[in-house]
């Protein structure tokens, strides 16, 4: 009785640092590379395209580089050159492209979101079933 205690008790740590590890991953892979956004929302009352271009290449790339599949990886990739040469047209005729605004505005929140479910699902596997610690350098000795 005494040694199957303490094997719950074992597995329940496991699970408590299992949840952080994937907690602390989301909070640092998914969101904080999106709070210029929010900076930008709360000190203008909006978000500029450029500003939603620039941080949705960057978002995309970052989980791009940090993603475990191949088929993630590269369509995270070919898609934030797509919004780099977006935001290239944007720059030079912003005119040009303001009927479309509002469906590329659309298409980055699509592709961010998809990114962060994405994510979501690497951080899942990567920290709650392979048990792989968030900061590396933290492992228990």
């Amino acid at each position: 009785m005494g040694h199957d205690t303490r094997v719950r008790r074992e597995v329940a740590q496991i699970r408590r640092r299992a949840w952080g590890n994937y907690l602390g991953a989301l909070i640092l892979n998914a969101f904080v590379p999106l709070l210029p956004l929010l900076v930008e929302l709360i000190l203008h009352r909006g978000v500029s395209t450029s500003a939603l271009l620039v941080t949705s290449i960057v978002y995309l790339l970052t989980v791009a580089a940090t993603s475990e599949t191949v088929l993630p990886m590269v369509s995270y990739i070919v898609v934030s050159v797509l919004f780099a040469v977006l935001y290239g047209v944007w720059l030079v005729a912003p005119g040009n492209l303001s009927g479309g605004e509002v469906w590329m505005r659309g298409s980055i929140g699509g592709a961010v979101f998809a990114a962060m479910v994405t994510q979501g699902f690497d951080r899942w596997k990567m920290h709650m079933v392979n048990n792989v610690p968030c900061f590396p350098f933290m492992k228990e000795s």
